[in-house]
């Protein structure tokens, strides 16, 4: 397998792994409830990254760090997760994906304003290009409610 294959290997599975979280949200939230499944989201996957932590030698940098680090877990992690699955009580898996679909769009829109970050006429056209392509979900007709709307794009704009 040349270089490219296996690179799109492993992109064709970190896209069924990132997707496939949205329809485990949309089954789970249900059964547990929001908030108690980003806490397991969240608890599992610290329980799978603390360990690389060790193996690497970086834990004396986690340990010195762990107050920043944690909080930005938690806002720009476990509180735009929760939304997400607040949201999913009532929108299709798809749609939420969807909206999950502008989080470049939206980081490229708070870069602006809040890095200083230029808009220069590539990053224009990336926004312009990229956001026909979140359109079609807006017009979903499961999706009439606007709380559950507004909680999914809120935790994108996190």
């Amino acid at each position: 397998m040349d270089r490219l294959s296996g690179e799109l290997a492993w992109l064709t599975l970190l896209a069924a792994l990132w997707g496939g979280s949205f329809l485990f949200m949309r089954v789970a939230a249900p059964v547990f409830g929001p908030l108690p499944l980003i806490a397991l989201r969240v608890g599992l996957a610290a329980c799978l990254l603390l360990p690389l932590l060790w193996r690497r030698g970086l834990w004396p940098l986690w340990r010195d760090n762990w107050r920043p680090v944690a909080a930005v877990g938690v806002f720009l992690t476990a509180f735009p997760f929760s939304l997400i699955a607040w949201a999913q009580l009532s929108l299709p898996a798809g749609m939420a994906s969807v909206l999950n679909a502008t989080t470049p769009l939206m980081t490229a829109l708070w870069a602006w304003p809040l890095a200083g970050e230029r808009l220069a006429v590539p990053r224009a056209a990336g926004l312009g290009l990229g956001r026909p392509g979140i359109w079609p979900g807006a017009g979903c007709p499961a999706c009439r409610r606007w709380r559950p709307r507004a909680a999914a794009c809120s935790a994108r704009r996190c």
